[in-house]
């Protein structure tokens, strides 16, 4: 599978678009920034198969994002 890494929006987001994964991973600020929660990604690159799961920070603890 083709992956597509990119940044700058602080926008966290993971979507499948004709065979390509697109990920933002968002940011790691310790605020919200333009409304967003800081995330983070984690990528499994193992195999043929590639996956991919954003993370959220909340008081300094790690939570799955919904």
């Amino acid at each position: 599978m083709k992956l597509v890494l990119y940044g700058h929006t602080h926008t966290p987001a993971l979507q499948k678009r004709r065979g390509v994964l697109w990920l933002n991973p968002g940011h790691l600020k310790d605020r919200n920034d333009r409304g967003n929660p800081p995330t983070f990604a984690l990528l499994n690159l193992s195999g043929p198969k590639v996956t991919a799961e954003i993370r959220r920070l909340e008081d300094g603890a790690v939570v799955m994002r919904k």
